[in-house]
């Protein structure tokens, strides 16, 4: 079965069927290590129409061009009165009517593609983040003005496209809108990559140093060594004594940890496959007061997304009798990285 030939109830049926609820009712953001805010972007002067038919129209409204990639602003317009509501970047699961979504995919001069979304292979469309191609919702509006309803969705897409013509396809199944495209020529884009102005060097900022403990060199041995067990996966192996015991010793390095063994639990069952693969590494750390410091880190997955470059916190824990004081991950630090798989 060829996409721009389907009906869209069996458009809708084969999404549902084939995929089920993927994305966990969340559309997926701009990836952390992106530091965009870094930049003044170069614009790039693309307004176009993707397709339209009576009712529905799709087009590219803006393109920001950075040196590692380009957002692209879509917009998504509904004739005033002509339909029921809408959902135009997932944010419900297939399961909530896959035809009503609005799915965006590029293709590149050297024919290498990607797509917002998956679909079922039936359905003559790219994959999503095949052949190094990565395009991912980083922020979107809806609204219906008196106008008639209208979405604004932006996607990035890195890296830059290579010079050659840059082709944009979209569709909206539920209004009768098939998979339609239009080109833009890439050296517009990497003209205004160029023109992007970047205001400061990259990477997170570390706050300003503060008095640090007694012994800093035996701090910074404790942080390194509670951020690598808190955020190391996989610990015990298939082994159930084992695991229990590396729970254990995950939570002990987590400030009150024993009361986010819920969220541990939960993001395990909710992506084994990712938590099996974490990996930290551990790079600056700043004390901001004797028992408080902030950490550069990140956690590399092996089956997930990279969330790029962090800034956690690290507590010296209060002295219970009879035990002594210890460095540990601070609660907020491991309730952002867990929040990456929609566990809060």
């Amino acid at each position: 079965m060829n996409f721009s030939s389907a009906e869209p109830g069996s458009i809708a049926s084969a999404v549902a069927r084939g995929f089920g609820s993927w994305g966990g009712g969340r559309a997926r953001q701009l990836p952390f290590g992106r530091n965009l805010t870094h930049f003044l972007p170069g614009v790039a002067p693309v307004q176009q129409l993707i397709g339209a038919n009576a009712d529905t129209a799709v087009a590219v409204v803006g393109m920001s061009a950075y040196p590692m990639g380009v957002e692209i602003t879509l917009e998504i317009r509904l004739r005033h009165g002509s339909g029921p509501g809408w959902e135009p970047t997932l944010p419900g699961g297939w399961e909530h009517g896959a035809s009503m979504i609005v799915p965006f995919a590029v293709r590149f001069a050297d024919g290498r593609t990607a797509s917002s979304m998956p679909w079922p292979r039936e359905f003559a469309w790219p994959a999503p983040g095949r052949d190094g191609v990565e395009l991912v919702v980083s922020g979107r509006e809806v609204s219906e003005p008196e106008a008639g309803p209208r979405a604004v969705v932006r996607y990035w897409l890195a890296p830059l496209p290579p010079p050659g013509p840059l082709t944009l396809l979209a569709a909206f199944p539920a209004r009768g809108l098939q998979i339609c495209e239009t080109v833009v020529d890439a050296a517009v884009v990497r003209a205004a990559a160029e023109r992007a102005v970047v205001l400061w060097p990259d990477g997170l900022a570390l706050p300003c140093p503060g008095v640090p403990p007694a012994d800093p060199e035996a701090a910074d041995e404790q942080i390194r060594a509670a951020f690598t067990t808190a955020f190391t996966g996989g610990q015990g192996g298939s082994d159930p004594a084992a695991v229990a015991a590396a729970t254990t010793a995950t939570l002990a390095a987590i400030e009150g940890g024993e009361a986010l063994r819920p969220l541990l639990e939960q993001v395990r069952s909710a992506h084994p496959d990712m938590v099996r693969t974490a990996r930290p590494s551990i790079d600056d750390i700043v004390f901001i007061d004797p028992g408080h410091a902030a950490v550069r880190f990140r956690v590399h997955l092996g089956n997930g997304p990279d969330f790029g470059e962090q800034i956690g916190f690290a507590v010296l824990t209060d002295t219970a009798a009879g035990e002594r004081a210890a460095w540990k991950v601070a609660a907020r630090t491991y309730r952002k990285v867990v929040g990456w798989g929609g566990v809060y």
